[in-house]
């Protein structure tokens, strides 16, 4: 069965080895408007890269499509990005 395609919100985020989360978008320093119609494209960031360097361990990346927004009142503010720690 193939997958629906549906309008809503997008965001992405690495986890880290220590157990930390980054969400990448939309970044704590721009605030992109991360709303998609259904069948509309993004390409994150728009006008530059994501530069992923070798740390020692395995990060995972997460993208997700939700009906609301996401709320970033956990994540504390580390540069361009919104950082989760101790969520327990």
């Amino acid at each position: 069965m193939p997958a629906r395609v549906e309008a809503g919100h997008v965001g992405v985020w690495t986890g880290s080895p220590d157990g930390n989360i980054k969400q990448l978008f939309p970044s704590a320093e721009r605030r992109e408007n991360n709303y998609l119609d259904a069948g509309e494209t993004l390409t994150i960031p728009e006008d530059g890269e994501i530069v992923a360097t070798a740390d020692g361990g395995r990060e995972r990346l997460l993208v997700l499509r939700a009906s609301q927004p996401f709320d970033a009142v956990r994540g504390e503010r580390d540069g361009p990005y919104f950082v989760f720690r101790n969520l327990d």
